[in-house]
């Protein structure tokens, strides 16, 4: 349990978008890992740690309707894409439609496929909003980082950390069995995303984002 000098504390300093359950409760897990080791580098390690615990545990969890999508796309796929060759208009329609009927399969089952990413979401979220505007950890020296509230600014006022974070997001998907060539060009974007979204954001926020990858 976090204790309740914990919870005063994050009382005290106003944390953004308070109210939001989740920013609320991860503020309070922060101060408390800080508490135990007196260093917010640390502190935001074992932060994304926990909640890639919580994450981890979730999805195994919700496995087996994004499994099962995947499974019945393999079979699904192929026969629409002959449908869609040999047939037009109207009949390709209820083709299809029979198709899907005969394995009981709705085209908005596919949404299961985003179990994952809905299921990281919300912390994400939280963590971005309670990092933006993080009070007690202003002004906090970590390594070459002078003020963990701010851009790091490492080199000429370059943020070297989003580039960073980028450069690994890419690294990560190219190596990544798990993944296909569509979705390792998907990383290219999203990766691009994240550094012009991220770029001016505090470096705490970009240290959790690089932990949560690895």
């Amino acid at each position: 349990p976090v204790p309740a000098t914990a919870v005063s504390v994050a009382s005290k300093y106003h944390l953004p978008l308070r109210g939001m359950f989740i920013v609320e409760k991860l503020s309070d897990v922060l101060i408390y890992y800080y508490s135990l080791t007196g260093n917010y580098g640390i502190s935001l390690f074992l932060l994304s740690l926990s909640c890639s615990i919580i994450i981890n545990i979730l999805n195994n969890f919700f496995k087996r309707y994004t499994l099962g999508e995947i499974e019945i796309q393999k079979i699904i796929n192929p026969q629409i894409k002959k449908i869609k060759e040999q047939d037009q208009g109207e009949k390709r329609h209820k083709r299809i439609q029979n198709l899907y009927y005969r394995y009981s399969y709705n085209p908005i089952f596919s949404f299961r496929l985003l179990i994952p990413f809905i299921i990281q979401l919300p912390f994400l979220i939280s963590v971005y909003f309670m990092l933006l505007d993080f009070k007690p950890i202003k002004g906090k020296i970590l390594w070459l980082i002078q003020d963990l509230s701010s851009p790091d600014k490492l080199i000429f006022d370059i943020n070297i950390l989003p580039i960073l974070m980028s450069v690994l997001i890419i690294f990560l998907a190219n190596f990544s069995k798990e993944i296909n060539s569509k979705q390792k060009y998907q990383s290219y974007f999203i990766s691009l995303f994240f550094l012009i979204i991220l770029y001016n954001t505090p470096s705490s926020l970009i240290l959790f984002w690089i932990f949560n990858s690895l």
